[in-house]
């Protein structure tokens, strides 16, 4: 999704970039930040709080 968004012209909030990132993350650090609320997620779908 972030691929496309950048070829639509979309541009990071903090850089004011259009590249891969997301505020200011790189699009490597971003993806672990949305494992790790994936893992929380999941945790707490399971009950496992």
């Amino acid at each position: 999704m972030l691929e496309a968004m950048v070829a639509a012209g979309a541009v990071d909030g903090v850089t004011g970039r259009n590249e891969l990132s997301v505020d200011g993350l790189g699009i490597s650090e971003h993806m672990k930040v949305v494992e790790k609320l994936r893992e929380v997620f999941n945790k707490y779908v399971n009950g496992k709080r």
